[in-house]
């Protein structure tokens, strides 16, 4: 069986106890490095029963650096290992493969006993043969930390595991060890290095418990948007980033319908759906079961604005006491893992009790009071149930501070939610009022909304004060037409993503107030308008991602061009 498990001191080591640090004097700050090594790197025709050593610049807490130590290919068993002094020694239990480069890592996971970490990741490599296998891979993994998957940033210290692979069965993370292991330095930058000609699958995977295994419960993973290919020229690969999540790989189940009043459904999954899928009238079905079956007739869907796993049906009148099903088809959740084959159905009885109140407002963007507001706003609001279209339109109006109506039109994203598109982007640093008439807008069994007039008053951003980014768009081995989606967030203390979608060759990020912003892209490849990670098994590709390197510096009344995005395979 192979090698699978950490270098664990206590189960190892045969050397003595490790040493603690002396009491008093300056604080250490000084990162620990490698000072030699045996064999020397590039060193061919070394014996398969050699022993290895590495020999730190200070003394070295054992735990973390058995930890950090990766030994690629992998060795069946785990070796034995031996401090002395700031030197390991590492023997292993069984001889090296002939013909062989074989590549030693240690990890910036490694700690002096002042709890200082390497600074980076350190390599060597030798060979059993004559030669040492040359080939490259270098990326950078990259985490979202943020709800909305919208803001991608370096992520340091994670694992990067590599697999020769072949058509078939695909390598899985969560059950089959690696053959290759290196570590992503504090700006997420790795390289896998000394690989032979073949075919590589590469994941990168935060592996807490050190077992070289994913832990799908527990443990982020990012999947690669192409495979490595070093079995001809080039020997040296840039691969483009990779997006650490926590990978979501169970489908969504329908867990209860329950009849709101004679006219609404509520509809209740176990987790999040996506919300375009969810809109879709077509994905419902329900029938009336008995002697007599027929179908309910579905008026509406609608959202909930604070739960994403619930969803609302508006449909004919109910018969009370009726047994119903309702069927749901082609539903996702935001990972894009569809409803589960037994998680497909629910039952309610049909009620008689009529509804009685009208719809209340929940939320509206943008909020009021809000400044910095963008020129191309879209204001859209936010209902607890589905509004009847005529009435909202009768009752809203959008208006500038002179009282001049804003011409424009509604587009529902779902039943109880609807944005307001003007024709014509909004003034410069202006004020502008929404006004809701509460006694116009009916829900759609007739009922009037408890609000009285609601005002809603919002500023513009100053066009003055606004910069732009601009550049070219690389799609290199992928469709010319597949559209980039531009994300830039920023600056510090004003949380907003400027969002862009081009399909063309070039871009410009305009209408974006001065300072630094951290600016990355995806290809939306099935054109969902979300970055989709992939999946593990059935394997699927990511979706490719692009990050700056530096944060973008945006200047008032100044274009930033030259910013290039790059999607590689």
């Amino acid at each position: 069986m192979r090698w699978i498990g950490p270098l664990m001191a206590g189960l190892l080591l045969w050397g003595c106890a490790q040493m603690e640090p002396p009491p008093g004097g300056p604080q250490d700050r000084t990162a620990p490095a490698v000072e030699g090594h045996h064999p020397p790197a590039g060193s061919t025709a070394v014996s398969g029963l050699v022993e290895l050593s590495m020999t730190f610049s200070e003394g070295m807490n054992h735990t973390t650096v058995e930890e950090a130590l990766f030994i690629s290919p992998a060795l069946e068993r785990p070796p034995r290992l031996k401090w002395r002094g700031g030197t390991l020694r590492v023997r292993p239990e069984d001889p090296l493969q002939a013909d062989q480069t074989y590549v030693i890592t240690l990890g910036v996971g490694c700690k002096d006993l002042h709890n200082n970490n390497m600074e980076n990741s350190y390599s060597f490599a030798f060979s059993t043969g004559q030669a040492i296998d040359e080939g490259q891979v270098a990326g950078t993994a990259v985490l979202s930390d943020r709800p909305d998957g919208d803001v991608f940033r370096p992520r340091g210290g994670v694992d990067l595991w590599a697999y020769r692979w072949s058509p078939g069965e695909g390598p899985n993370p969560a059950a089959d060890p690696p053959d290759y292991i290196t570590q992503a330095d504090e700006r997420g930058r790795y390289r896998l290095t000394h690989l032979g000609p073949d075919r590589y699958r590469i994941f990168a995977v935060e592996d807490r418990n050190r077992d070289r295994r994913w832990n799908p419960a527990e443990e982020l993973l990012g999947l690669p948007s192409a495979d490595a290919n070093l079995s001809h020229e080039p020997f040296s690969i840039e691969l483009g980033p990779m997006g650490l999540v926590m990978m979501d790989t169970l489908g969504p189940s329908l867990q209860s319908a329950r009849a709101i009043h004679r006219s609404a459904v509520m509809l209740s999954f176990d987790e999040d759906l996506d919300s375009v899928r969810a809109a879709a009238p077509q994905a419902y079905r329900i029938e009336m079961l008995g002697d007599h079956p027929d179908t309910l007739g579905l008026l509406s869907v609608s959202l909930s604005w604070e739960r994403s796993n619930q969803v609302v049906l508006s449909t004919r009148s109910q018969i009370e006491g009726a047994a119903y099903r309702v069927t749901v088809t082609g539903l996702i959740d935001r990972a894009g893992n569809p409803v589960r084959p037994g998680g497909r159905q629910a039952h309610f009885p049909g009620t008689g009790w009529a509804d009685s109140s009208g719809p209340r407002m929940e939320f509206a963007w943008p909020p009021d009071s809000s400044g910095q507001v963008s020129l191309r706003v879209s204001p859209t609001l936010f209902f607890d149930e589905a509004v009847e279209p005529a009435s909202l339109k009768s009752a809203f109006s959008l208006t500038d501070t002179s009282g001049r109506m804003i011409e424009g039109h509604f587009r529902f994203l779902h039943g109880a939610a609807a944005a307001f598109e003007p024709l014509e982007p909004l003034e410069s640093d202006c004020w502008y009022a929404i006004e809701l008439e509460g006694s116009v807008i009916r829900n759609l069994t007739g009922h009037v909304t408890a609000d009285t007039t609601v005002i809603i008053r919002f500023r513009t951003l100053d066009e003055e004060r606004l910069g732009s980014v601009s550049g070219a768009v690389e799609r290199r081995s992928y469709p010319p037409e597949a559209p980039a989606v531009i994300l830039a967030f920023g600056p510090a203390g004003r949380a907003r993503t400027h969002r862009h979608q081009v399909s063309g060759s070039e871009y410009v990020l305009d209408d974006m107030p001065p300072g630094a912003y951290i600016v990355s892209a995806f290809l939306d490849l099935n054109q969902d308008g979300r970055w989709n990670p992939g999946r593990p098994a059935p394997f699927q590709f990511a979706e490719p991602l692009w990050l700056a390197a530096d944060s973008v510096s945006v200047r008032s009344r100044w274009e930033t061009a030259g910013v290039t995005l790059t999607f590689r395979p």
